[in-house]
């Protein structure tokens, strides 16, 4: 969870997939508390090549958005990616959210996020 300063796109969290390995994640959930709603962004950091995984919107205050699939991985971050969770435009004092669950397993011939 984080608080901000108005106007500021902010980074909730990353996390850097080791080598060797793959990181699949089964179930994600936003949530915010800001009267606009809120835009998320997933992005993917590949040893310099940057890309937006999703973007998911919230649309009001109070609005969760969750995703669980236990058979087909929502992302799929392969070795070495840095994935960042950001939210644009951040207004002070709300708070904005972001879970996610996965496993790490051993790299496999992954050919694009899914």
């Amino acid at each position: 969870k984080s608080k901000t300063a108005d106007g500021v796109n902010v980074v909730l969290g990353s996390l850097v997939v080791p080598m060797g390995s793959v990181l699949r994640v089964y179930f994600v959930r936003y949530a915010t508390s800001d009267e606009r709603g809120a835009e998320f962004e997933v992005i993917g950091n590949i040893l310099g090549t940057v890309g937006t995984v999703d973007a998911p919107y919230l649309a009001s205050p109070g609005e969760a958005w969750m995703v669980t699939d236990v058979e087909k991985p929502i992302y799929v971050f392969p070795q070495l990616c840095t994935a960042s969770i950001v939210v644009g435009s951040a207004v002070s004092g709300s708070l904005y959210e972001f879970v996610m669950h996965g496993k790490y397993s051993k790299q496999e011939s992954v050919e694009e996020w899914t």
